[in-house]
């Protein structure tokens, strides 16, 4: 009699786990902001403190992603982001020059 009990939960126990296959669930991806957008926010950063830095690699960076989008674009912020590089310790310069390419994305 033990025996059928513990036979009876086994089964019962097994037919509760094997309930149901895997659901498959609609994902959709989610897209993070534009390059031109990530650009804008460094630029506005480079603004603020007129520092350089890292954070004028980071711009390196997103004109280089910019590049798929807009071609044309980031050529010309490539050649302002030379010029940005080159004021480093600037403040001033810095400052201007990012304000210029910001107008550039508006």
């Amino acid at each position: 009699m033990l025996y059928l009990r513990m036979l009876l939960v086994l089964v019962v126990v097994f037919l509760i786990g094997c309930g149901g296959g895997p659901r498959s669930e609609r994902v959709d991806p989610v897209s993070g902001p534009s390059a031109q957008q990530e650009l804008r926010t460094m630029l506005e950063r480079v603004v603020e403190t007129g520092q350089g830095g890292s954070e004028l690699g980071v711009v390196m960076e997103k004109i280089d992603a910019l590049e798929k989008e807009d071609a044309a674009l980031a050529t010309a912020l490539r050649s302002d982001a030379d010029e940005l590089m080159s004021a480093m310790g600037n403040t001033a310069a810095i400052q201007a020059k990012a304000r210029e390419m910001l107008k550039k994305l508006e």
